[in-house]
């Protein structure tokens, strides 16, 4: 997999993810993403927000899901993880798995 991948939302915006490597989660807030690569591209197959990303994947979404491959994007600024976890909602098509955590 690669080590980033953008992924776009429903107002065009590009929001670039980092792969997450096995070691410690960040403590500070963000977006996660567990992705899937085949021959037809990527395919997102879970998505989450959290205030502390450390707690949110310390539990049940730090498993792959489903063979996917976990990404990162760091964002301190709650508004922010608030706005890019809709637009990219709204875009994404379904299925996917939505994570919220506080």
């Amino acid at each position: 997999m690669r080590p980033f991948i953008d992924l776009v939302g429903a107002s065009g915006a590009v929001y670039r993810f980092r792969r997450f490597e096995q070691g410690q989660v960040p403590a500070t807030g963000g977006a996660f993403a567990y992705v899937q690569e085949d021959a037809d591209g990527l395919r997102v197959l879970g998505l989450g927000k959290a205030r502390t990303l450390a707690h949110a994947l310390a539990g049940a979404a730090l498993r792959r899901e489903a063979e996917g491959e976990l990404y990162l994007r760091l964002n301190v600024v709650a508004a922010a993880q608030d706005s890019e976890y809709e637009d990219l909602t709204a875009a994404l098509p379904e299925p996917f798995v939505r994570y919220e955590s506080e």
